[in-house]
């Protein structure tokens, strides 16, 4: 999946929580079928949790570092610009999947 793609289904998956009560709270118990619901997965490998920020919490989420080949160049000024942050680069290096 393309980091656009990811970046189109991440805000989906935000917006459909904020206005879906039900997929919110499968969201949260269910995440695997949550995400399944919106065509898509990740694998069995990796276990899936939900953190919601609050007004008054705040959860800083670093995520793995790549290693030297998962990343261009370009993909590495951008999150040192602060053009992108890295949630959206990262995940889509082979973890989320587009279920078909």
């Amino acid at each position: 999946m393309s980091t656009v793609q990811f970046q189109d289904y991440y805000g989906q998956v935000v917006a459909r929580a904020w206005t879906d009560p039900d997929f919110k709270a499968r969201l949260k118990t269910e995440p695997r079928a949550a995400l399944a619901e919106m065509g898509l997965g990740y694998p069995e490998d990796v276990r899936l949790e939900l953190h919601e920020n609050e007004p008054e919490v705040m959860h800083l989420v670093i995520p793995p570092q790549p290693s030297e080949d998962e990343l261009s160049v370009m993909e590495i000024d951008k999150i040192k610009d602060g053009t992108v942050v890295p949630c959206y680069i990262i995940p889509t290096k082979g973890r989320w999947q587009l279920m078909k």
